[in-house]
């Protein structure tokens, strides 16, 4: 629901408040999402050196920080949401290069969508350099 500004000197009603301040949370706790998602694929990355699961080292998919999100909610008891509007936002910026290839997802929701299989820029550089554990 979008909250319409009040114009000069009137006042938001108690719904109105109401509503913002979820709406707030809402962008918050999706913005926490992201952030952890960000964090699983990067260690994914750093973990999977030689991923033969994509042919491309450093590779890593939005299945792959779905289940890894998935597992850590599972074992922390925790109520993150799944958010699955936020996961496409996972792979946005300059961390991250796609590989020009798919993979078929394996997630229920998915109908067996093709997804991108991406690289953390950073690793794949120092790869393509041969210095394989640095993080110049």
């Amino acid at each position: 629901m979008e909250i319409k500004k009040k114009g000069a000197g009137m006042e938001m009603t108690e719904v109105d408040k109401k509503n913002q301040a979820l709406e707030n949370l809402e962008h918050s706790t999706g913005k926490r999402h992201l952030e952890n998602c960000r964090k699983k694929a990067r260690h994914y990355c750093y973990t999977n050196r030689g991923n033969d699961k994509y042919k491309h080292p450093y590779s890593v998919t939005s299945d792959d920080v779905r289940e890894l999100m998935e597992i850590e909610t599972i074992e922390s008891g925790s109520k993150f949401p799944k958010a699955n509007n936020i996961n496409g936002r996972i792979f946005w910026g300059d961390d991250w290069i796609f590989t020009g290839e798919y993979h078929t997802s394996k997630a229920k929701n998915s109908h067996g969508n093709k997804i991108k299989i991406w690289q953390l820029k950073k690793l794949i550089c120092n790869y393509k350099q041969g210095d394989l554990f640095s993080e110049k």
